[in-house]
């Protein structure tokens, strides 16, 4: 007979929590915390989840018709990089905004969407209708031709005046952000940028490059966009101003030199006038989707955080009051740089009727029926002119509007002062 095998009993290894019976209170708990953290990773992803399917919507519609297609196509990586960033920060807004519990937090979250909708609707406006505004920079190219010596350093000059602070602001706006988010913990940040998903595997030191890096794509993307739409806007605006101007002294040095008055020359200013007024018309209809939407976004970011920064000024960081003042006064400056420079403009059109009743006041017009006729003519046609066209268009923005705007916001923040004399002792004494 063989030897009978040697076999090993099974053993059967149990968990730790098997040795030491849990008491019920101890298994609830346990229980409490794995839902607890399921519950936070749903929370964490869902953001990103929504954004995704908005995302793929979207695009999918973006790019379902051909012109559409016609139109991204031949634009830049980098341009088409930008695009995607400013959509999917705004869509990200639109979610986080649609999951806060209401308060607070959803007032901070409706002012984030404002401006960041503010950036993208320029990006897109400058995508829909690129061709035309290239046309527009065409047609100013050639009258900044005709421009005088001095009349080209005063364009220069006031355009790099109109956004030159803004570009200061923009800066001091940086350095106060990356000073609060260095308060704040870089870890932090890349928690709200992520949507609060975990970046413990990244060390510190990466943690801090990844967070600069975003920080500085974020400001420049968002507000570089805005800035450079700003800029564009008011060069736009004094290049029509400075046409109307130059079409001006063109007609005071035709009709005071009576030489070469003839029936040539009225209608080569009268085609100079109509070239001017159909430039005027083109830039309506482009930023006339724009404008509305700029001076809504303007007043109720401001009404918002001044509401809420004053209100909670006595227990804010001075330096996070400092950032929310800094993104008021650049939406502030926008503000005013784009309605100074179309009021300017628009005043120096309806000018052109004046100067002509002034040019021609010594004409006589029994000398030359021809003449007289295109003359009137001409007159007629700078009589019935209209710049400024119905509905809410660009050239609207006349000084009396901004006038009202602001009293309106300034009436506003002494009404939220009065409301908090608290906050206000304490920003007097700050």
């Amino acid at each position: 007979m063989g030897r009978p095998e040697l076999t090993m009993p099974a053993i059967t290894v149990h968990p730790i929590y098997h040795k030491f019976p849990l008491t019920s209170s101890a298994r609830s708990e346990v229980k409490s915390i794995s839902k607890d953290e399921n519950t936070s990773f749903l929370n964490a992803i869902k953001p990103l989840l929504l954004s995704l399917m908005i995302v793929g919507v979207q695009t999918t519609a973006y790019f379902k018709s051909s012109a559409l297609r016609q139109k991204v196509l031949p634009l830049r990586w980098w341009v088409i990089l930008t695009l995607i960033y400013l959509h999917l920060f705004s869509l990200k807004t639109v979610v986080a905004l649609l999951l806060t519990s209401g308060g607070l937090g959803f007032w901070m979250q409706l002012t984030t969407f404002l401006r960041s909708s503010v950036a993208t609707i320029s990006a897109d406006i400058y995508v829909i209708k690129r061709n035309k505004l290239h046309s527009l920079i065409l047609k100013l190219n050639s009258m900044f031709n005709r421009f005088g010596p001095e009349e080209k350093r005063c364009f220069k000059n006031r355009v790099l005046r109109g956004t030159f602070v803004i570009w200061i602001f923009m800066a001091m706006n940086f350095v106060i952000s990356t000073m609060n988010i260095y308060r704040m913990g870089m870890a932090n940040f890349l928690d709200i940028h992520f949507f609060s998903l975990r970046i413990s595997f990244i060390s510190p030191v990466a943690q801090y490059v990844l967070g600069c890096i975003l920080l500085l794509i974020r400001q420049a993307i968002m507000w570089g966009t805005l800035s450079f739409m700003i800029m564009y806007y008011v060069f736009l605006c004094e290049g029509v101003r400075c046409s109307f101007k130059s079409f001006n002294l063109c007609m005071m040095g035709t009709f005071q030199n009576e030489s070469i008055l003839d029936e040539r020359s009225i209608k080569k200013l009268q085609k100079y006038y109509v070239y001017v007024t159909d430039l005027v018309s083109e830039l309506d209809d482009i930023f006339s989707p724009a404008v509305f939407f700029w001076s809504s976004a303007f007043i109720l970011s401001v009404c918002i955080d001044i509401t809420f920064d004053i209100s909670l000024y006595s227990r804010m960081n001075m330096m996070r009051f400092f950032e929310s003042m800094q993104k008021l006064i650049i939406l502030f400056l926008a503000y005013v740089a784009i309605g100074i420079s179309a009021s300017l403009a628009i005043e120096e059109g309806r000018r052109c009727l004046q100067v002509f009743y002034k040019v021609t006041a010594s004409f006589d017009a029994s000398k030359n029926y021809a003449l007289s006729q295109a003359v009137q003519f001409f007159a007629a046609r700078l009589a019935t002119t209209h710049f400024a066209l119905t509905g809410w268009k660009f050239f609207d923005m006349t000084r009396g509007y901004m006038l009202t705007v602001f009293g309106i916001l300034g009436s506003y923040i002494i009404l939220v002062f009065q409301l908090n004399p608290e906050t206000m002792t304490a920003f007097i004494t700050a």
